[in-house]
């Protein structure tokens, strides 16, 4: 419980960038202190906001990167050889090998691809607007329970929590939906819309969208993956299920 409390604090600072400014000031200043090299510091200081992209902790990464035997190159890559890299810059970097680290495609979920429903393909609506209430329902689309689902990533806690919320919401709802030989049940299509205007509301304050180029966010800049608020204020609207927000039929 502890841990969860102070984990749980993070999330002041990724919801207001001013206080996150001061955490960033500090940042700085001990970037100052371990990277005498003006050059080195600048190439690796970060020109956007802090918590804007994920934060990767680690407590070895300034010592590393100022070893002698260590070159930091911003430069992007133009070509690869047999021996080595061109970057765009004309740099040419001999290599024995050459390790990938350019991560992933995280909106490319292959059995979305299939899930269709009253005519509509969900990979089509996605590509639209991608939405879920709760993060678990989508309206127009029933019988369908996602885990994790739009807007539930967690910048700032642990991604368990959010799913152990939702397997126990869900948990109590489908015993309900089987308790009243429910044949079909979806989100009322004006709830699912308000849940997510609450969401896009609550988005542009946050650090996530002040402009820097992340998997949190769509082509639009807008945040698709991280929950906005607390993840305390997520338990509360998952304490229980309300059959009065889903359309059923017997």
């Amino acid at each position: 419980l502890f841990n969860y409390c102070i984990q749980e604090i993070k999330v002041l600072f990724f919801i207001n960038p001013v206080l996150m400014k001061l955490l960033e000031l500090i940042q700085k200043r001990r970037i100052a202190s371990l990277i005498h090299n003006p050059e080195l510091r600048s190439k690796i200081t970060p020109n956007y906001p802090l918590g804007c992209k994920r934060i990767v902790l680690s407590d070895h990464y300034y010592q590393v990167v100022s070893s002698s035997n260590v070159s930091v190159h911003t430069s992007a890559i133009q070509q690869l050889t047999k021996t080595g890299i061109t970057l765009v810059d004309g740099t040419y970097i001999e290599a024995d090998m050459i390790i990938y680290a350019t991560g992933f495609i995280h909106d490319q979920h292959i059995p979305i691809q299939k899930i269709t429903a009253n005519g509509l393909q969900l990979k089509d609506v996605w590509n639209l607007k991608r939405s879920a209430y709760l993060g678990i329902f989508v309206k127009h689309f029933p019988n369908l329970f996602l885990l994790v689902g739009p807007n539930t990533g967690l910048g700032h806690q642990s991604l368990v929590f959010m799913i152990e919320r939702q397997t126990r919401y869900l948990n109590k709802f489908i015993k309900y939906l089987l308790k009243q030989k429910v044949k079909e049940v979806s989100v009322k299509p004006h709830k699912q819309e308000l849940y997510q205007q609450m969401i896009e509301v609550r988005n542009p304050g946050t650090v996530w969208q002040k402009g820097c180029h992340s998997w949190y966010v769509n082509g639009k800049g807008e945040n698709v993956a991280l929950w906005p608020f607390s993840s305390l204020y997520y338990w509360w609207l998952t304490k229980d299920y309300n059959k009065n927000d889903f359309e059923i039929r017997l």
